[in-house]
């Protein structure tokens, strides 16, 4: 009964880390960015065995408008986490291009 009791316990205590830690905020307030103000977004991570959902997709690179510069690792890592839709959009359209040498 005591083990049942002690494992009981210390699960419950990992949930409530794991909880604690989903709610931080994820990404520092540095890196927060608008979609809008980027150009020229870069997708890594496409694999034809993924189609369609291309879950490992991810922004590689970009450029801020608005500020005249590269992205950073962690304005993109901000923008592959909050933009799925579009990331989701521009990783098809990089497959078909790449699959069918349009550019």
């Amino acid at each position: 009964m005591y083990k049942y009791t002690r494992d009981a316990k210390l699960l419950s205590e990992a949930y409530s880390q794991i909880y604690k830690e989903n709610l931080a905020p994820k990404h520092p307030e540095h890196a927060k960015v608008d979609i809008k103000d980027t150009a020229d977004l870069e997708v890594g991570g496409v694999d034809a065995r993924d189609y369609p959902d291309f879950v490992d997709a991810f922004y590689s690179a970009g450029y801020h408008t608005g500020e005249k510069r590269d992205l950073t690792e962690d304005e993109l890592n901000y923008l592959t986490d909050t933009y799925g839709e579009e990331l989701n959009r521009d990783a098809h359209e990089y497959y078909i291009h790449t699959r069918y040498k349009l550019f």
